[in-house]
């Protein structure tokens, strides 16, 4: 029986580096494969830069709360972006579909983010621009969700609310955030 693709994910750099060694008998450290592949992947895109307010959102938040990356993504490209941007040192657990083999499609991965995390989730507040998987499924867990309104994709997610979601910010507004978390908190 096959991985199912809608749960499963893949990492791409173990992969490669198994790929590598099985065809041409060349063993490349999955850490160096990362690395090329990141600084192609910065050449082919351009650089990141991060929205106005973030960093400055990032330390209020902080100050108060126990933040952690749950992305649908290869981490080694995700935590390259994330240290180049200088705001790595804000996040105390990485946790990537890529490493832990599961899509944000699934609850099985929020599941074991909380497990990671080391808490349940009616303590925890997920916030994402990805109205599908950032907030409708760890919502079905019970975890609380501010979903960040980005004008460049909300578009895709308007057939799935009759109105706009109470618990939501404007990515333009993203200094707001602080606010909307102690809100739906308390």
């Amino acid at each position: 029986m096959g991985k199912d693709k809608k749960i499963q994910h893949h990492n791409f750099c173990k992969l490669l580096a198994q790929m590598l060694k099985e065809n041409l008998g060349v063993e490349i450290p999955q850490e160096k494969i990362c690395s090329l592949i990141y600084e192609y992947h910065k050449i082919a895109r351009g650089y990141t830069r991060l929205y106005p307010d973030v960093a400055e959102t990032l330390v209020r938040l902080k100050e108060k709360y126990i933040l952690s990356v749950a992305s649908y993504t290869q981490g080694c490209f995700t935590k390259s972006e994330l240290v180049e941007l200088g705001i790595d040192k804000y996040f105390s657990y990485f946790i990537y579909t890529s490493d832990i083999g599961l899509q944000k499609a699934s609850p099985k991965f929020y599941e074991q983010c909380l497990k990671i995390v080391g808490k349940n989730a009616e303590d925890c507040v997920m916030i994402g621009d990805n109205y599908d998987v950032d907030i409708l499924v760890p919502q079905k867990l019970g975890l609380k969700t501010v979903w960040i309104k980005n004008p460049l994709t909300a578009h895709q997610y308007t057939h799935l609310f009759e109105q706009e979601p109470k618990d939501m910010i404007n990515l333009a507004e993203f200094v707001k955030l602080p606010e909307a978390i102690e809100r739906i908190l308390n």
